[in-house]
């Protein structure tokens, strides 16, 4: 088995923050900032103290779309991915693996699950109803 290409300090830290019933992002310590994808230094203040802090997982989303190739020779046997853009509450977008087949304005909750492969994928969930408003 192939391993998929090394990651970065930061997106390490991403698997090692994850949890199964929440997600947990870099926010800044001087401006409260969230930042994702994880960083070295904040994308508003440019503080560099970042610390992982669980958010509200909750967001909207934005489009989908299916996944057809990919460089990765582990997981082309997965293919098509269904993949969503997803606007959280938190503030920040992100690209996820839409397990919960949302399509454009729906509600969802966003986990971080690690994958076999040694990764950790952002993956949609579905939402109840009464956790629906943001």
């Amino acid at each position: 088995m192939n391993t998929p290409a090394r990651h970065s300090d930061p997106g390490r830290a991403l698997a090692q923050a994850a949890r199964a019933d929440a997600l947990v992002l870099q926010q800044c310590r001087h401006c409260h900032t969230v930042q994702y994808p994880p960083r070295e230094i904040c994308v508003n203040c440019l503080s560099d103290e970042l610390h992982w802090k669980p958010v509200d997982n909750r967001g909207t989303v934005l489009a989908g779309s299916d996944l057809h190739h990919s460089l990765e020779p582990d997981y082309r046997q997965q293919l098509p991915w269904k993949l969503a853009a997803v606007q959280l509450d938190c503030g920040v977008r992100v690209l996820v693996h839409n397990r919960a087949a949302g399509a454009a304005g729906d509600r969802v909750r966003v986990l971080a699950q690690p994958h076999r492969q040694g990764n950790t994928l952002l993956v949609t969930a579905a939402i109840d109803e009464q956790e629906a408003s943001p």
